[in-house]
């Protein structure tokens, strides 16, 4: 189960705040995997089983559907190719920041390790 997923449903259900980007993967369900056995060829088989859906406060289940965004928004593969970045440029300016996709694609949040 993908937290995230389930955090973004919640938000967009309870109408705290406005979902932008892409369409969530729809993978919610909880499952176990039982193993069977192994091959001579170390290729080993099993058994997922699912033993949990979520079901959110509207009836409906995220499975194989996702979180649709209130603003469907992703980056090009030409803002890729350019390090830009117009999906936090444009998040910034719902709240008012001048903030240029070149700019914001110059800001990294996560930083490598030395």
């Amino acid at each position: 189960m993908y937290a995230s997923e389930v955090f973004v449903s919640v938000i967009q259900l309870e109408k705290r705040g406005k979902v932008i980007g892409d369409v969530s993967a729809g993978r919610v369900m909880t499952s176990l995997y039982f193993p069977l056995f192994a091959s001579k060829a170390n290729a080993s088989f099993g058994l997922s089983v699912t033993v949990g859906d979520l079901i959110m406060s509207d009836g409906k289940s995220l499975e194989g559907v996702g979180v649709i965004p209130d603003k469907a928004i992703g980056p090009t593969g030409q803002a890729l190719a350019e390090g830009t970045d117009p999906v936090l440029a444009y998040a910034a300016g719902m709240f008012g920041a001048q903030l240029t996709p070149e700019r914001a694609g110059k800001l990294f949040f996560i930083k490598p390790r030395n």
